[in-house]
């Protein structure tokens, strides 16, 4: 009886690859995961720099290799970069990273769905209250209103976007987007069009307590561009 047990155990944590509440990415980069309302997710960005099969994404740091990228629907990176220099701890990637596939995520996770983020959403109390619940408690630009869950695992910092049609800029129309946005990938194309020019993203602003879900009119502006560089959080897989 002891033998079953052990190799029961044994099972279990090699089926599991998050025993312990950790992912490695194929860097070698740790992850934290958390319980968020039934899912879990990420507790910080994803930084990988090569695609679960080991061939590395290209780095486009620059803005001809940006747009570069884009427009030949070439999966990259990049470092946030502004006029106060590159910041090395928040890289971005473009929608073809997301869906490319050789495989962005580690393995054991996802990106989510745009239902998957909206799910997320709505088990925090809805668009309008998540927001408050899912950014960090410090970073952003103006004081944000009190966290509504004391432990806010997920912890939304405003590490900035880059934004194709701006130049291959990482300033909004209101100047520099570090300390005032950030916007995260799904895997869902618009319309689940994988030919179209935009994808679902949603976002978190310095200006606004709620969780921007980019359906109000805004699934084909210029902030749902694939060729923007935006931030990625992975989802673990539901376990048979």
């Amino acid at each position: 009886m002891k033998l079953v047990k052990i190799a029961l155990v044994w099972l279990v944590m090699v089926s599991n690859p998050f025993f312990g509440q950790k992912l490695t990415d194929g860097d070698g980069k740790s992850y934290s995961i958390a319980t968020i309302k039934g899912s879990q997710w990420m507790t910080t960005n994803l930084a990988v720099k090569r695609f679960k099969n080991g061939e590395k994404i290209m780095q486009a740091q620059s803005q001809e290799e940006w747009k570069y990228a884009a427009a030949n629907r070439i999966a990259a990176w990049c470092y946030y970069a502004d006029e106060t220099g590159v910041d090395m701890t928040t890289i971005l990637y473009n929608w073809y990273a997301v869906s490319d596939k050789r495989g962005l995520a580690p393995s054991g996770t996802h990106i989510p769905s745009f239902g998957e983020w909206s799910a997320l959403a709505k088990n925090l109390g809805g668009i309008e209250s998540a927001g408050g619940i899912l950014k960090s408690k410090t970073g952003w630009e103006t004081s944000q209103h009190v966290i509504a869950d004391p432990a806010n695992t997920f912890n939304a910092k405003p590490v900035g976007s880059r934004y194709i049609y701006l130049d291959a800029s990482a300033n909004w129309l209101d100047g520099k987007s570090k300390g005032k946005y950030t916007n995260f990938w799904t895997r869902s194309s618009i319309n689940n069009d994988t030919n179209s020019e935009h994808a679902h993203r949603m976002g978190l602003a310095y200006d606004v307590d709620y969780l921007i879900d980019d359906m109000d009119g805004l699934a084909e502006s210029i902030l749902n561009a694939k060729g923007n560089g935006f931030s990625v959080r992975c989802v673990v897989d539901v376990l048979p």
